[in-house]
């Protein structure tokens, strides 16, 4: 076969081919060889013919068109612009013939296949909210040097939304270096061990100093110094105080006592009792204002300094009617225990009577 009738022929088929498209099928009933297959897989209808259509070129092959909806979500069409809502959807029918495919009028989808069922799906947008963080104020300066501060997602109205909303917004740094102010004195032993006894600004709270007189020799120091009793100098009372004898006004000692979880009691000779942490001495002045409420307490309290503590706290009765400053501790009137009020300290151990006393808390 020449050159010229074999074009002829290979244009034939590309017009029968072509002539066929728009049927069911595409029947090629006549065997072709290789450049024949080659020409119709490459240079007529590349869309048409594939291997798997003409794995066997000797035998007559076909191609059946097939249907199906397929459905696209458009593109920004979420109901709601500022949370959860639905998208729209746009569905077309296409027409595979092989492994060409195409999009053909719905209406033969619906004649094919029949009509098309399609749940609505959900979609979250948050571009219509005006996304921004709202920011807490600082927080009180950490011992470490550290103050924090809290990021919220808000909407334009400031009212909170889910963080996801500001996932594409730079925050800003939650945390910040500072001056640590020091609560208590033992703050500032911790910090300097080598601190002197005297005054110092405290701030129990982080925000409110206070002038406090801190003894930091006496078991171990960091002691903030609540109440001198009768003869003690006026110079060793914390600030503010009130007439003599000098003490805390109550409410700013309950400030430093919520913080606090000891009590020591010290006499004019040095002679000293503490309270072990956090038990019942402190429990009571932070609520009551009273060391002792009544009863034995005695294992509360160690004495570093000898003291036979047993014999200063092991009476019972029922407390007066006051408390802080005018009693913080009573024993019954028993010169077998130990009483501290406003005016004066009494221990046994010195003989009895009225004495200097200094409570202090840590």
């Amino acid at each position: 076969m020449n050159k010229i009738n074999k074009t002829l022929i290979l244009c034939a088929m590309a017009v029968l081919l072509h002539s066929l498209v728009f049927a069911d099928k595409i029947i090629v009933t006549d065997k072709i060889n290789d450049e024949e297959y080659n020409y119709l897989k490459i240079t007529v209808e590349p869309d048409y013919v594939s291997t798997k259509q003409f794995a066997t070129k000797d035998e007559p092959a076909q191609l059946t068109k097939t249907y199906k909806w397929l459905s696209e979500i458009v593109p920004n069409s979420c109901s709601n612009n500022c949370g959860t809502g639905t998208s729209s959807i746009s569905t077309k029918c296409i027409e595979r013939l092989g492994v060409s495919s195409k999009a053909v009028d719905n209406s033969i989808c619906v004649t094919n296949i029949g009509e098309h069922t399609e749940t609505t799906p959900s979609c979250t947008d948050w571009s219509g909210c005006g996304a921004q963080y709202s920011y807490s104020t600082w927080g009180t300066c950490k011992p470490e040097g550290k103050m924090y501060r809290t990021a919220t997602c808000v909407d334009i109205d400031d009212e909170p939304i889910p963080d996801e909303a500001c996932a594409q917004i730079n925050k800003e740094e939650l945390n910040a270096t500072c001056v640590s102010l020091p609560a208590t004195c033992n703050d500032i032993r911790i910090n300097n061990p080598s601190s002197p006894s005297g005054f110092y600004l405290l701030y129990p709270d982080g925000v409110t100093s206070y002038n406090i007189y801190c003894d930091m020799i006496t078991d171990g120091g960091g002691w903030m110094q609540i109440m001198v009793t009768t003869s003690s100098p006026k110079a060793l009372m914390s600030s503010p105080t009130t007439a003599s004898p000098g003490y805390l006004n109550t409410t700013i000692m309950k400030k430093f006592a919520s913080i606090a979880s000891q009590i020591l009691i010290k006499d004019h000779t040095g002679q000293y009792v503490v309270s072990l942490p956090e038990t019942r001495p402190i429990q009571a002045l932070r609520n009551s204002g009273r060391t002792l409420i009544y009863g034995n307490n005695h294992q509360d309290w160690t004495s570093p300094t000898g003291i036979a503590t047993q014999k200063r706290f092991e009476k019972t009765c029922q407390e007066p009617g006051d408390a802080y400053p005018n009693w913080i501790l009573w024993a019954c009137g028993n010169t077998s225990g130990v009483h501290v009020r406003s005016t004066h300290l009494i221990w046994t151990h010195t003989g009895g009577g009225s004495y200097t006393g200094i409570i202090s808390i840590r």
